[in-house]
């Protein structure tokens, strides 16, 4: 196990009667959603029940993608408060040693009594199918963990959430470094190089500088994916750092 609880971060139900199965998968599909919006700016959920009507993505990319969060150990429907069935916790207690930090850097003999909540997604082996119409009992054909096919390719990676997450980070696959530094540049300047934040499908915006978005996607990942460095250039840079005010002689 360990510390995943992003892929975690969604509502739950504890309410009595629910479908088990049902919310299950409503969760598996939450973290899809989540994933494909966040860190590829795809528009994934209405591929849950049929192909895009605009970009290149199936359901079946959908389910593949969806494979790899499928296989959390949680319950759809743990239960009211007081009357919950076993199921993998979202939180692990940590003790860490006094003085030591979660890196384990600073080692001392003496183990803390307070403990640390670390959020885990502990994984489960469990088919992933195809879900027709994207019903939780109308199971389609199985599909393999794997990437979109419209996307660089997936083979020669592992068939679980480590293997997502090497590709993501690989060299021949710019679209999350490009995702990550278009937010920053909204975050500081208002606006995206790409305005469409979240959608860099067909129905999305163009680039207003393509070239400083590669440039910028290629510094942040040559430099150890360092959130830091790029911030850093930014506001530091003679772009960020221009007065705001209106000038009455231009």
């Amino acid at each position: 196990m360990i510390a995943t609880g992003f892929n975690r971060n969604h509502g739950y139900s504890i309410e009595g009667g629910i479908n088990d199965e049902e919310y299950r998968v409503m969760y598996a599909n939450d973290k899809t959603t989540t994933f494909g919006t966040l860190l590829l700016e795809l528009t994934m959920e209405c591929t849950r029940c049929h192909d895009h009507k605009y970009d290149p993505l199936t359901m079946e990319d959908y389910y593949s993608l969806s494979s790899f969060f499928n296989t959390s150990a949680e319950v759809g429907a743990p239960g009211e408060r007081g009357r919950r069935k076993k199921t993998a916790a979202p939180f692990i207690e940590y003790f860490p040693i006094a003085g030591q930090s979660l890196s384990g850097s600073d080692k001392t003999s003496k183990t803390s009594d307070k403990p640390v909540l670390v959020m885990v997604m502990e994984e489960k082996k469990r088919d992933s199918h195809i879900l027709l119409q994207g019903l939780f009992d109308q199971i389609g054909a199985k599909v393999k963990p794997r990437t979109p096919t419209i996307l660089p390719s997936f083979d020669g990676y592992p068939a679980n959430r480590l293997g997502l997450a090497q590709w993501l980070c690989a060299d021949d696959n710019p679209l999350f470094a490009r995702v990550t530094v278009n937010r920053l540049w909204q975050q500081l300047f208002g606006v995206g190089i790409v305005k469409s934040s979240d959608n860099l499908g067909l129905q999305g915006e163009l680039p207003s500088h393509p070239a400083l978005l590669d440039w910028l996607a290629t510094e942040f990942r040559d430099n150890d994916w360092d959130l830091q460095h790029i911030i850093r250039m930014i506001v530091l840079s003679d772009t960020y750092r221009q007065s705001s005010k209106f000038r009455k002689d231009i």
